[in-house]
This record gives C-alpha cells, sequence and structure tokens, in this order.
C-alpha cells in the first residue's frame, strides 16, 4: 500500500463524523452498527445487492450463453431504478442513464456484449488481481464501441459481484474526498481498474484508521467515506480545512462521548446475554428438565469469569457460554473480538463455547459456534489483533 493520508485532516474529518451521527440520532458512534448510518446508508445498500443479485441470477447465465438476449436482459433488470436505487442515475431516461451503454447496443452487438458480462462476473475469482483485468477489459469494450463507460455504472457491477470488497462509487465526492485527505490522485476521467484501486486503497487505510469500532466491510467503509465528503459540502466544511486553527481539545465532551460509546457497546452485550439466558432456560424447560433450567445462570453478573453464562445440555453436562453480540444480520458480519483471557479459558475448557448473536435490536438469532479455539469452525477463524504488554519484575 502506497497511499498516504494527512492524519491530522483525518482526525479532523472523524470528529466531525462522530458529532453528526451524534446530531442526528442521539447515539453515539461506537460501531458501523450504528442505527442513523445503518438505517440511511448502509442497510438500502445491502437491499439493493440483494435485489439486484436475484435479478442478474448468475446460476442460469450457463445456459443462457446460448440464447442471445437473456443475459442482457437481467443486467438491465439489476440496473433498473426500482432496485439500483440513488446508486444509478436515472433522471433523463434509460438512453442518459448511468446505465445507457446496455440499451445503445445494437442488435448485431449484443452476443459480443454479452460475452464481456459474462466474462466480467463468471470469468474467474473476484479477488483484486484476477478481477482487475476483467474490470478494464469491459471498460475498455464499451469505450471502444462508443457505447459509454462511466464510473457509476462500472462500479456499481463490481458492487453486486462482491460487496463484501467493492463499492459503489460517485467520482466527484470521491475525488473532494481524495483531495481533502491529502491524496493527489484522482478518481473521475477515464474509468479503469488503477484509478478504482486508490479508492480500494483508501478504504483499507481508513479501516485500519477505523478499527477501534470494529472491522467494517467495503460497504460500511464506503457509508462512512461518503457522510464524510457529504459532511465537506457542507457549512462544516470551513472547520474541516481551517487547518491553521490551534487545536483545544474538548476533554469533557470527550469524556461523555466515550462514556456513551462505552454504555451502548455494554447495552449490546447485556441484550445479548439476556437472550441467550432466556434460549438456554426455554430449551431445558421444553426437554422437561426444569431441574436443570433452574441452575442456568448469567455468571458475569457476580464473578469475573472468562465466559457470561452457565447452561447445560440435556444430559446434564454443564456448557461455560460466552455470548458475543452484533446488531448486524449473519450476512454482513465480517467477526467478533476475542479476548486473550477468553482465548486462554478456551484452551483449558473443553465446556466452553461460544454463542453468536444477532440483530440484537430487532428479532435476534444465534448460533452456538463450539469452541472455536480447541476445535476450529469451517466459516470461522481466529486472527492475532493485539498485544499485551506486560511489565517484568524481579
Amino acid at each position: 500500500m502506497t497511499l498516504k493520508i494527512d492524519l491530522e485532516k483525518f482526525k479532523r474529518a472523524h470528529r466531525a463524523f462522530q458529532e453528526y451521527m451524534l446530531k442526528r440520532s442521539g447515539v453515539p458512534f461506537s460501531s458501523f452498527e450504528h442505527p442513523f448510518l445503518v438505517d440511511t446508508e448502509i442497510a438500502y445498500k445491502w437491499k439493493v445487492y440483494q435485489e439486484a443479485k436475484n435479478a442478474l441470477n448468475l446460476p442460469k447465465w450457463e445456459s443462457w450463453k446460448r440464447q442471445s438476449g437473456r443475459i442482457l436482459q437481467s443486467v438491465r433488470n439489476a440496473c433498473h431504478p426500482k432496485i439500483s436505487a440513488n446508486i444509478l442515475e436515472h433522471r433523463y431516461g434509460l438512453q442518459h442513464s448511468s446505465e445507457a451503454a446496455l440499451y445503445k447496443v445494437k442488435d448485431e452487438e449484443i452476443s459480443t456484449l454479452e460475452s464481456k458480462l459474462y466474462y466480467f462476473f463468471l470469468g474467474g475469482m473476484d479477488t483484486p488481481q484476477e478481477f482487475g483485468q476483467r474490470f478494464d477489459v469491459l471498460a475498455d469494450y464499451l469505450r471502444e464501441n462508443s457505447l459509454g463507460c462511466n464510473w457509476a455504472f462500472m462500479s456499481y457491477l463490481a458492487f453486486l459481484l462482491s460487496p463484501q470488497q467493492y463499492f459503489p462509487i460517485r467520482p466527484s465526492r470521491f475525488d473532494a474526498l481524495l483531495a481533502y485527505y491529502g491524496v493527489e490522485q484522482k478518481i473521475s476521467g477515464s474509468v479503469s481498474w488503477r484509478r478504482y484501486t486508490t479508492l480500494l486503497e483508501l478504504a483499507e487505510i481508513l479501516k485500519q484508521k477505523l478499527s477501534l469500532y470494529g472491522i467494517p466491510n467495503a460497504i460500511e467503509i464506503q457509508s462512512y467515506m461518503w457522510v464524510v465528503s457529504y459532511l465537506l459540502r457542507t457549512e462544516t466544511a470551513n472547520r474541516f480545512n481551517d487547518v491553521d486553527d490551534a487545536y483545544i481539545p474538548d476533554f469533557e465532551a470527550e469524556l461523555k462521548l466515550r462514556m456513551k460509546q462505552a454504555e451502548e457497546r455494554e447495552r449490546i452485550g447485556l441484550l445479548g446475554e439476556k437472550f441467550i439466558y432466556e434460549q438456554e432456560t426455554l430449551k431445558l424447560q421444553k426437554a422437561g428438565r426444569n431441574d436443570l433450567a433452574k441452575l442456568v445462570k448469567i455468571v458475569s453478573f457476580v464473578d469475573n469469569y472468562s465466559y457470561d453464562i452457565r447452561s447445560f445440555d440435556l444430559d446434564g453436562t454443564e456448557i461455560h457460554i460466552e455470548v458475543k453480540t452484533t446488531t448486524r444480520s449473519p450476512k454482513n458480519d465480517d467477526g467478533f473480538w476475542l479476548s486473550e483471557k477468553e482465548r486462554i479459558q478456551a484452551e483449558v475448557d473443553e465446556q466452553w463455547v461460544v454463542y453468536r448473536v444477532w440483530n440484537i435490536n430487532t428479532v435476534p438469532t444465534y448460533q452456538n459456534l463450539g469452541n472455536i479455539v480447541l476445535n476450529p469452525h469451517p466459516n470461522w477463524r481466529l486472527q492475532a489483533a493485539s498485544w499485551y504488554v506486560k511489565r517484568q519484575t524481579g
């Protein structure tokens, strides 16, 4: 990664972002599960993705290759205003929309365009190393055949391919963001993978800087970038760019903000423990084990255990449950933090398990992941993320 950003400007922008989140919702920004950010920026993009993915119907494309027009129509459907919402531009009709190329193509050229679209989506892995070439092949074809190649359309297709890695963009907004952070490269102009990777690098830098708030996926970090770019255009812009002002830290305001962030994390965690306590009690009661149901206990209330709940299997075997709770849905869940103390407990305690709870603010669901330290789960892996610096004595 060669991109670098102005850290002082990042801090200024992030403070403005925090203030904006708090002002609009009354809830401090403590994670990318923030209700205002989810409601206004994140949730609808995942809805767009799901509906567009269904409209594309990629599993059918292999058979559709022999039926000219089927693949093209599926991409048109995925780009339709009712699905793509405000991600694509439709104010001036389909011939002048973001996806105008899909309607400008001549009948005799449809099969060629479809082959390029097939290659774009199904021509290999979706890693940046492999996908970048396919991205440029489609962009070059659109330009060479005077069909029109714009950022909104190309980045939208990349987003539909892999929303965990790629995101839609509007070049003017993101150019302003790059310039604010002190990055000389621009996005606007000819569409190319090289230019797109500039934004992907910026997203990776911001992910690292914001790791305190969790591990954001591509749509979450794009939503953060979009909000900051919006703030740059409002009355806060002067405050962003007034770099000559002496920075006077407001410790009282920062203390209040951090206390509210901690309170929100505790609220989410406690709701998760309550939910699992109820589920475990109900499980045992339904099985006719009222004797065991009475013994289920939230041990985190009374002592500093390395798990949260003591429960039982139906045969009476004791289980030690560590509850990890999120407001996200399972499909948007990138992971959770496991402390070193919890990891050590898992290594010596075969009764220790992790329950992952999702959608705690709406309709909670959960899954028992087992002892992911002693018995790695196929869908989850441990990744070192912090260090403890211990003082040496004696």
